[in-house]
């Protein structure tokens, strides 16, 4: 019955009826299997590879259950990557690899100019320390 009911795109009743045939037969590995199915069809990847994860213990050698298991675990992969790139533009990060030449150009600038005053503060303060430039000649402006 849940074969039709996937058949027909009718994934909630399908759904259903796996759980009360699940509900009675807890280890029946295709109902198992077909929850998964369902459950991928969904989108609920994350369920559905739990489900397929059972199956095989039940039957580590059935190859179907492998094979949607790994589409399972692939389709994982790729939500996680795409979660990844939506996160990096709604925070405004660029990759490594998406600097411009104009950053760079920016960068290094802010390091010469950051390096200057440095430097020139340095000289200031040891100037001010050993009374060789007294800044008081200036309060009078």
């Amino acid at each position: 019955m849940a074969a039709v009911h996937m058949s027909m795109n009718s994934l909630d009743l399908a759904l259903s009826t796996l759980d009360s045939v699940l509900a009675v037969e807890p280890r029946n590995e295709k109902a198992i299997m077909r929850k998964g199915k369902v459950l991928a069809l969904k989108g609920q990847n994350v369920a559905a590879a739990r489900e397929l994860e059972k199956a095989l213990q039940i039957n580590p050698n059935n190859k179907t259950v492998q094979n949607i298991l790994s589409n399972v675990k692939a389709a994982l992969v790729k939500e996680r990557v795409q979660e990844r790139e939506l996160y990096k533009k709604m925070l405004g990060h660029k990759d490594d690899n998406e600097k411009s030449p104009k950053d760079e150009k920016n960068t290094s600038t802010t390091f010469i100019i950051s390096g200057l005053v440095a430097g020139l503060a340095v000289i200031c303060g040891y100037c001010y320390l050993n009374n060789n430039f007294p800044f008081s000649k200036f309060s009078t402006l």
